[in-house]
């Protein structure tokens, strides 16, 4: 239950476009009313055949049933048209509850960003795929994983 005292944290969803890479970070409180707002980013990243899909989870302080079946239904979707999807998570519970979900049996969320752009990195390489650089920062700049937003590059919003 809810706890009163605590005022409710709006879901904050994202959309960072990195070359191949639609990555979505998500939020707040990712429950029903929620919903819409993922299910549209989700589904735009999705539309498109070979998506490799990222949800970044990490800023996410709670999630239900809901966020986790949209998260089934995009992982589905982005592998039946040829894609990839990638979780990223730290919270321990939330990965625990992630696990039970049935999200984590194949591949495990990772803690950051640049451990599945690497993982990415790698299979294109051991397969005989084309390999782009892994983004790097230069002296004096953040990493990637430190700037705003998510990645440096090109995001939208949608209300």
């Amino acid at each position: 239950m809810p706890d009163p005292a605590r005022p409710v944290e709006r879901p904050c969803i994202r959309t960072v476009h990195l070359d191949a890479f639609t990555v979505i970070e998500a939020g707040g409180e990712l429950d029903l009313t929620a919903v819409p707002d993922i299910r549209r980013h989700l589904d735009s990243a999705t539309a498109r055949s070979a998506c490799h899909l990222i949800v970044d989870l990490r800023p996410a302080r709670f999630f239900d049933c809901s966020a986790l079946n949209l998260l089934h239904r995009a992982r589905l979707l982005a592998r039946e048209g040829g894609g990839t999807f990638a979780l990223v998570c730290t919270d321990r519970w939330h990965l625990r509850v992630l696990r039970l979900a049935g999200l984590s049996e194949e591949r495990p969320p990772a803690a950051t960003l640049r451990q599945v752009l690497s993982a990415h990195w790698h299979s294109a390489a051991t397969d005989g795929g084309s390999v782009s650089h892994l983004p790097s920062s230069s002296p004096g700049t953040p990493s990637i994983e430190a700037r705003s937003p998510v990645l440096g590059a090109k995001h939208s919003r949608r209300p």
